[in-house]
């Protein structure tokens, strides 16, 4: 399990190192001396990482969708990258995603404020360790803006439609819905 840590670490750190863990689970922090963006954050954890493939999940998101069917679906299609995907009414905050019939991604356009029905990135993610190896990207860069915009057509990235349960703690109202959903179960 690799966390990407950077502002306030010690005490990420500190939280995650008193909570208990599967016996055979290594534990491995991906330090940010500076901020590296979504995408340099996540370009710094795989190479940490020992998987060939790895599961990625924002910080600030809940979707609790069944991740061995997600990654089965990835597998399926062979895809360098899959994101999980959930249809709202208004992706104005959030950015499209478009797919074809076969869940390759054809378009991805983030956060255009256009107040639309269609599909959104939750922020959960199943990457290739050698995702990146192809492009000539910066050590600070975002996942959504200078990868996923830019190169949908270069690789084979996949997105899937998942009904889950969805909440981004990116606002205070949200934030404060995230914190009623888990006290009351």
């Amino acid at each position: 399990i690799v966390h990407c840590v950077g502002h306030m670490k010690e005490k990420v750190r500190e939280h995650i190192e008193k909570q208990s863990f599967p016996e055979d689970a290594a534990i491995i922090f991906s330090e940010e001396e500076i901020p590296l963006g979504t995408g340099g954050a996540i370009k710094k954890a795989l190479e940490n990482s020992p998987s060939e493939i790895a599961v990625i999940l924002n910080g600030d998101t809940f979707f609790p969708v069944d991740y061995g069917r997600f990654i089965e679906k990835h597998m399926e299609h062979d895809a360098y990258a899959s994101i999980c995907l959930k249809q709202i009414e208004d992706t104005g905050r959030y950015g499209t995603v478009v797919i074809d019939e076969n869940n390759r991604i054809i378009s991805f356009r983030e956060k255009t404020g256009e107040s639309e029905p269609g599909n959104i990135s939750v922020g959960v993610y199943v990457f290739r360790k050698n995702v990146f190896d192809r492009f000539d990207l910066p050590e600070v860069f975002s996942i959504e803006k200078d990868f996923f915009e830019k190169h949908t057509d270069k690789l084979r990235i996949h997105g899937f439609v998942f009904t889950d349960y969805f909440i981004d703690i990116g606002t205070p109202e949200n934030y404060q819905k995230a914190q009623e959903y888990f006290k009351n179960g």
